[in-house]
């Protein structure tokens, strides 16, 4: 496919150190280099509270392309979704945003077995990638979704320290 159509700024709904997001017929189409995107098509299909991401291929850039579905913003109108990230981020503050302790407790967050195992899958999946102490999470509302029925989605709430390192470098 060509995707000159899909990457123009008209298009563009987000930017971050490691990808662009663009709107195109429908769908999400992301242009990345980030590990974590890489990870979430690979290793964590089919998990409830994980964006559905596909990569669609390789560029010769070194990024790739990847879809998803379009998910909703975040708001408190999503009461149980809100709930849900309320809670996240307290137990992500409680442990100082520490990869390795949160996973070392997320039996304690009081939350579905799905969102739980959800969470453990990612980190744990990102760890194939980088250790621990190079893998962090971040919460800002603006990087969680929800879905049409209104089920949180943690889209993008991880990264490798390393590779933030390396990218802003160069």
């Amino acid at each position: 496919m060509n995707y000159q159509s899909v990457f123009k700024a008209r298009n563009r709904i987000g930017k971050g150190t490691f990808t662009q997001a663009y709107k195109y017929k429908g769908s999400v189409y992301i242009k990345s280099v980030d590990t974590a995107k890489e990870c979430i098509a690979l290793f964590c299909r089919g998990y409830r509270y994980l964006p559905a991401i596909t990569r669609l291929e390789y560029l010769d850039d070194g990024s790739a392309v990847y879809s998803m579905p379009f998910y909703n913003k975040l708001t408190k109108h999503h009461k149980e979704a809100w709930k849900q990230y309320k809670i996240l981020q307290h137990f992500f503050n409680h442990y100082n945003y520490d990869t390795e302790k949160i996973l070392l407790n997320v039996d304690k967050l009081k939350v579905s077995t799905g969102l739980k195992n959800s969470l453990i899958r990612l980190i744990e999946m990102m760890a194939n990638y980088n250790h621990y102490e190079y893998i962090k999470l971040e919460l800002p509302r603006n990087n969680l979704g929800v879905t049409k029925s209104g089920r949180l989605i943690l889209l993008d709430i991880i990264f490798d320290v390393e590779l933030l390192r390396i990218t802003r470098k160069s």
